[in-house]
């Protein structure tokens, strides 16, 4: 795997005025904030990034947030690499979210896959040294796949692993997450954390 080189990758058009403070968590990918804005909910003596690249899920995410006065979520409408590469202070996240990231499941994608790419060694290095790394996703191939190169390429150890058909243990974490139980598809669950 090519060496991540953060001189490589162009500076962020969107940054945070304030960095939050810690306890500090990310969300890559977050959609229209149904995990974001129930974790700072159930959470709040947390904060949390949630990034996403589309201005309209974050207008969404942003009018489901209207009247429910989360001082802990900050939205950033901006791509993960140039946003984490240059925004996210190393050694400052406990929790890193990536629920039902793209599978890219064609051969020829796969150096797209989050797991696979360079850019994870800068997600690992944002993380705190009891970081954590959640996973989710209902592709059998890509949960297999992305335990392995979390193990053996980024040296992370399992801390949790469970899979669930027809019914969670907790409210649906994400629309997707929702639509994929009940059509009875296999959701796989992972935490994967620092040694």
């Amino acid at each position: 795997m090519r060496i991540f080189k953060k001189e490589h990758i162009p500076k962020p058009k969107v940054t945070l005025d304030v960095y939050p403070q810690a306890p500090l968590d990310l969300e890559i990918g977050c959609g229209v904030g149904l995990h974001p804005i129930a974790y700072c909910r159930a959470n709040p003596q947390r904060n949390l990034i949630a990034l996403d690249r589309s201005r309209l899920r974050m207008h969404k995410m942003e009018k489901s947030m209207q009247g429910l006065g989360l001082q802990n979520l900050y939205m950033v409408c901006e791509d993960a690499d140039k946003f984490v590469a240059h925004e996210v202070k190393p050694g400052s996240i406990e929790n890193l979210f990536l629920l039902y990231p793209n599978p890219y499941p064609k051969k020829a994608q796969a150096n797209k896959r989050w797991h696979q790419m360079p850019l994870m060694a800068c997600f690992l290095d944002a993380l705190t040294r009891e970081g954590r790394v959640h996973l989710a996703t209902n592709e059998a191939f890509y949960a297999q796949e992305a335990k392995r190169y979390f193990v053996e390429q980024w040296q992370l150890r399992v801390e949790y692993e469970a899979s669930y058909q027809n019914q969670l243990p907790f409210m649906p974490r994400t629309h997707f997450e929702k639509k994929y139980i009940e059509r009875g598809e296999t959701i796989y669950d992972f935490i994967f954390a620092k040694r």
